[in-house]
């Protein structure tokens, strides 16, 4: 969250300063940055939570009891 808000803000808005300070300004750079180090990490952590399953323990069997 913070690279997309940072990514923004002083790259884009503000301008204060950007990914890669060439003596030829880059914008691919910049937006590189805030698509992967924002969006990209927040889908990857959208993704991997919905992967995410719960077990119920009330109706999954322990190890080594036997169900009559």
């Amino acid at each position: 969250m913070f690279n997309l808000v940072e990514g923004l803000i002083d790259h884009h808005i503000l301008g204060l300063h950007h990914v890669r300070d060439l003596p030829a300004h880059v914008p691919l750079y910049d937006w590189l940055f805030v698509a992967i180090g924002g969006v990209g990490l927040i889908l990857l952590g959208w993704v991997l939570a919905r992967g995410l399953t719960t077990v119920d323990m009330r109706t999954t069997p322990t190890p080594g009891r036997v169900r009559a």
